[in-house]
């Protein structure tokens, strides 16, 4: 090779390293690169007018269904990573099948409406996500003419979220799948003409009903639709902020229920093994109307199961009775763990609670926030000398 031939081979390799030490690459401009960048700069794959996007995160604010739909069907298959639907007041039409086309959907889709209007879906609407949507969730919606069925389907589902929502029908064609593993109403009403058919949820490990205004009968509707096949899988129970004024009794045929949430109720009374779960398990019952704690409440001692965190605050009651305390304290000290919440409930320190602050204060240490009313002294802080009058128990 001559001198003539070498010059133009050292000028190209002088430019390939001058390139690749300022950072550059010959491959610059690939679609590859050129995606890359997109993204981190959370451009998105495609035009999705009249919705917006960023980070491959779709929304349709109020555009009609039959834009969204004709807008999607002219895209090639890709991905997203979410997408939200507000649906006008004004929407007639449901959400037809193949809605995106062959965008598929990985994480969430939201639909929320706006003036409680009606949401209606097809059952095959979201047919080219329906192995990769995790999430859905809707607000705001009227429910009289939704069927579940369009989710039926997604074999990948494990959250169900509806807030603010009404006039609950049925709830026919969730997944019956075992990787749909929870759901939560919140927020809602409207539940008086519910269907209480059962539905096979039988991988459902949450439910949470909370602010619903429920009273016991809607609560017990909710309960038999949407508990009676999961009884074996639920794990965590939600009812707070409602109308009940008892603990529903279905709660007690859920064997492995760890966490029972009903704060913010209007329960009066808790009877005898209305609590009598076999645990292990932790029960909130703050801020309720409790006036009475009835003997034998969280079972008997032959029957008594294992219990965390049992939160009575801010009720009405003022006293404990043995009958109805000592066992599950005693049961508490056996598993070393576990504490009885009392705050902002104050209770009358006479003769009845000697067989606390006088005879049995190894107990106190599972006893937390506990107060005797007027003078207000910690529990802790009573000296037992104060019940020398009392009669032995």
């Amino acid at each position: 090779m001559n001198r003539a031939h070498l010059i133009p081979l050292s000028i190209v390799g002088l430019w390939l390293l001058v390139t690749s030490v300022a950072g550059f690459s010959v491959d610059a401009d690939t679609p590859c690169k050129r995606l890359a960048l997109a993204k981190a700069a959370g451009i998105c794959s495609k035009d999705y007018s009249p919705c917006s996007c960023t980070e491959q995160n779709v929304n349709c604010n109020q555009v009609p269904v039959c834009d969204i739909a004709r807008m999607f069907n002219t895209m090639t298959w890709h991905d997203l990573n979410s997408i939200e639907i507000t649906i006008s007041p004004t929407e007639t039409e449901p959400i037809p099948d193949d809605f995106l086309g062959y965008a598929r959907v990985n994480g969430s889709v939201s639909l929320v409406c706006t003036e409680n209007s009606y949401l209606q879906v097809s059952e095959n609407a979201f047919r080219a996500s329906m192995e990769s949507i995790l999430t859905v969730s809707i607000r705001g919606c009227n429910l009289e003419k939704l069927n579940y069925a369009f989710m039926s389907k997604m074999k990948k589902l494990s959250d169900f979220f509806i807030f603010q929502s009404s006039e609950f029908l049925s709830f026919k064609g969730l997944p019956s799948h075992s990787n749909f593993k929870m759901l939560s109403i919140t927020g809602s009403s409207g539940f008086a003409a519910l269907d209480s058919t059962p539905v096979e949820l039988a991988g459902l490990k949450s439910l949470y009903l909370n602010d619903n205004q429920l009273t016991d009968s809607e609560a017990s509707a909710l309960i038999k639709t949407l508990a009676t096949t999961s009884v074996n899988s639920l794990t965590d129970f939600r009812l707070n902020d409602n109308k009940l004024t008892r603990v529903p009794d279905f709660l007690l045929s859920i064997p492995n229920l760890a966490d029972l949430h009903l704060k913010n109720n209007a329960i009066t009374s808790l009877s005898a093994n209305s609590l009598a779960f076999r645990g292990p398990i932790s029960i909130s019952l703050g801020k309720n109307q409790i006036k009475s704690v009835r003997p034998g409440a969280f079972g008997s001692l032959r029957t008594l199961g294992t219990f965390g965190l049992i939160s009575l605050n801010l009720n009405k009651f003022n006293r404990l009775d043995s009958n109805a305390f000592q066992t599950l304290l005693e049961g508490m000290v056996i598993a070393g763990e576990g504490s009885l919440e009392l705050g902002e409930t104050p209770i009358v320190c006479d003769c009845n609670i000697a067989w606390l602050l006088r005879d049995n204060r190894h107990l106190l240490k599972h006893v937390l926030y506990g107060k005797c009313a007027g003078d207000a002294g910690d529990f802790a802080d009573v000296e037992p000398e104060r019940f020398n009058h009392c009669p032995a128990a």
